[in-house]
């Protein structure tokens, strides 16, 4: 049985050419009003990542906002994350730009999924073992694809994706922000 791991585990393979900084943070008696942290990397060594996290100092709730970017990428190239965290691969596609905006007040996230993308085609593989070739994964594929499954969003029939996700008791902090993400890109593409 494979190793469970959160989506957004810190494996080498997933990042590269990591550039972070953090502002706010003082030694000093300066007290910021937030703790902002800047990240640009390489993702699955195909696309330009940019994040932007802001965290307020004061509040004692899980509250927070975050933002980004993602640039051009084969959207196989995601497989390797999206196999082990959706039981899905991705057949083919082109992700041409995608961007989010996603504020958490007290566990509760709300914003915004927008992602260029065409001929997206997914396979539904079975968790155990990777295959997409069983009975059921080949129905769940057929009916991802041809029923419900937005298989382009571009720019004059562009959906954006509706952010909307309340944290659960045992979310760690990743995972959470993995799954407020997860629910805008879900209400683009079109699956759940």
């Amino acid at each position: 049985m494979p190793r469970e791991w959160s989506p957004l585990e810190a494996r080498s393979d997933n990042m590269d050419s990591v550039q972070v900084l953090v502002r706010g943070i003082d030694n000093r008696a300066n007290v910021s009003d937030s703790v902002t942290i800047t990240a640009q990397a390489k993702f699955m060594k195909s696309a330009k990542m940019n994040l932007l996290m802001s965290f307020p100092t004061s509040s004692p709730e899980f509250s927070f906002q975050y933002s980004g970017s993602l640039s051009r990428m084969k959207l196989q190239a995601l497989n390797p994350f999206v196999e082990n965290a959706e039981q899905i691969r991705f057949k083919d596609g082109i992700l041409q730009t995608a961007t989010f905006d996603i504020n958490v007040i007290n566990g509760r996230a709300s914003g915004w999924v927008r992602a260029v993308y065409k001929d997206l085609t997914l396979a539904a593989i079975n968790k155990r073992t990777g295959s997409e070739k069983g009975v059921f994964d080949v129905i769940a594929s057929f009916i991802a694809n041809n029923i419900k499954m937005r298989t382009d969003n571009v720019p004059g029939a562009m959906k954006i994706g509706r952010v909307t996700y309340t944290r659960k008791r045992d979310d760690p902090f990743f995972r959470f922000v993995w799954l407020a993400l997860r629910s805008g890109v879900a209400d683009v593409v079109g699956f759940e």
